[in-house]
């Protein structure tokens, strides 16, 4: 069993990270790509574990090494959650996968159990990111035991059990509500989203007052976390034993229940609406811009996986903005700091708004790419589509953020310009950047759309491009004073939108027959 385990788990990993293109393909385009993906993914990675490391050792060098454990058991579970939230039900419950893998001389508790692996490792890994720095940080910071170290580990691997439940529940929540609905893709969009907002509403309340009476706070509404935080700073062995069995009983247990009706459950959370009394009405024509914006629209809105991945970074910066100001005005130790969120958060707002829908349009036509080739249509036209869909998407979010962050400049004119123009321009730049780069580099030979939404380079590069250009101002804001943060802000406006208008022209040159 275990071998046929292995075996099966080891194909799902493949298949998702594109290991077997990557070491046997012949394409030299392809597996370039690959690499850049990899490069990104782990440069990205860096960024997260250095971030979580100065973290911790800020808490130890403070005094506060004793909420370094419930930080990391609450951060581990929250970056599980985020990347597991999306992908879990669609790499569990795949009813086509299923189909595929039933044919095999394999048992259905083995399809079942290399299906919730496949979901444990992709959770496990940022999990290990976040977590890994922050044990290193307490062991320097505070003194250990050898139990430290068998605590540590053994909770490293426990503590994504817990979000992957949260997950795939959620998930298969989410697919029975939106089941034989109508626009089923919409529906589950929204409930995605409003899901996601409500972490990151809590996320932010929370952060908003990182002390140790709030986190004590968190952990005793987290039971696990306080748990793992006793078992680390006290080597209570009875909390380690409780903080293993309540993440695992649960997971165990929804495996035993899904396993029993594994065929059922994957058709029942993947059944499609349809209407039995449709009747053909009214026709109507558009022009060619109008028809390839209604034809991207609906290729975005279609997907809850493609809707999801961009439509959650500006919801994300509306609701932070939101929160910064609400969080300010009711906490009045806080109040005098909401000029200091104002300057900081446009870069925020900017860099979550830069994460384009057109870093993925081309990869999304998939094995479809040649019926828009064979359109009686300019490449020009198609494009400009893609781009203004994207617009349709950041322009909304971008206008309530920076009504909001004004509100929380009080007065300050030069501040509110940058406020305005930077993020803008930002937008402008990534939605260029990522169709270029998109252009360049597309994944059309996908076979779910967790690859191109999840695993393509020119999302990565994008990401990480954009990441760069604006975290590093972000910190530097909150030294800098007025008349320097200005000028940076200015520097960055002009910087992205003469870069911008660079790389429009050089995308108006391709063609669409070019792409392959």
């Amino acid at each position: 069993m275990l071998k046929r385990l292995w075996a099966l788990t080891r194909v799902l990993l493949a298949n998702l990270y594109e290991i077997n293109e990557l070491r046997y393909g012949k394409d030299r385009g392809k597996n370039k790509r690959i690499r850049m993906n990899l490069i990104v993914t782990v440069f990205i990675y860096l960024m997260i574990a250095v971030s979580m490391f100065g973290t911790a050792m800020t808490f130890t060098d403070v005094g506060m090494a004793h909420v370094v454990p419930m930080l990391q058991a609450v951060v581990c579970t929250a970056m599980t959650l985020m990347f597991t939230f999306m992908t879990a039900g669609q790499l569990m419950f795949n009813e086509k996968a299923y189909e595929n893998a039933i044919i095999l001389p394999v048992r259905l508790r083995e399809i079942v159990l290399s299906r919730f692996f496949c979901v444990y490792i992709n959770g496990l890994v940022p999990s290990a990111v976040t977590g890994l720095p922050m044990i290193f940080a307490y062991a320097i910071g505070a003194p250990t035991t050898f139990s430290y170290y068998i605590y540590s580990l053994i909770g490293l691997l426990v503590m994504p059990l817990g979000a992957i439940f949260v997950s795939l529940l959620l998930g298969a929540i989410v697919l029975a509500i939106s089941s034989r609905m109508k626009n089923k893709s919409i529906i589950q969009t929204i409930l995605s989203t409003l899901l996601i907002l409500a972490i990151v509403l809590f996320s932010v309340n929370s952060g908003s007052q990182i002390s140790p009476e709030a986190i004590s706070k968190i952990g005793a509404a987290y039971i696990p976390a306080s748990l793992y935080a006793s078992a680390i700073t006290e080597g209570n062995l009875l909390s380690f034993l409780l903080f293993v069995l309540i993440s695992v009983v649960p997971i165990a247990l929804l495996l035993a229940v899904i396993g029993v009706s594994y065929p059922r459950v994957c058709a029942a959370l993947n059944a499609s609406y349809f209407k039995g009394d449709y009747r053909m009405t009214e026709q109507r024509q558009f022009g060619v811009g109008k028809a390839l914006y209604r034809r991207e629209c609906k290729r975005l809105f279609s997907s809850s996986m493609y809707t999801m991945n961009f439509i959650s970074g500006p919801a994300m910066a509306v609701v932070i903005s939101a929160a910064m100001l609400i969080v300010g005005r009711v906490n009045s130790d806080l109040e005098e700091a909401l000029p200091v969120f104002a300057r900081m958060m446009p870069f925020l707002v900017a860099g979550m708004c830069m994460i384009p829908t057109t870093s993925v349009s081309i990869s999304m036509e998939g094995k479809t790419f040649w019926v828009i080739k064979s359109m009686p249509v300019s490449s020009k036209d198609v494009f400009k589509a893609k781009m203004l869909v994207n617009l349709t998407i950041m322009l909304p979010a971008w206008l309530i953020a920076c009504i909001l962050l004004t509100i929380m400049a009080r007065s300050q004119p030069l501040v509110v310009l940058v406020i305005w123009l930077m993020p803008l321009a930002g937008i402008l730049f990534g939605t260029v950047l990522g169709l270029l780069l998109n252009i360049r580099s597309p994944m059309l030979t996908w076979q779910t759309e967790i690859e191109p939404v999840k695993q393509s380079s020119s999302l990565g590069i994008t990401v990480a491009i954009c990441m760069g250009l604006t975290m590093l101002p972000m910190i530097a804001s909150i030294l800098l004073p007025v008349t320097s943060y200005v000028a940076v802000g200015a520097v960055l406006t002009v910087g992205f939108a003469v870069a911008a208008g660079l790389m429009y022209r050089k995308v108006l040159t391709k063609r669409l027959i070019d792409i392959e």
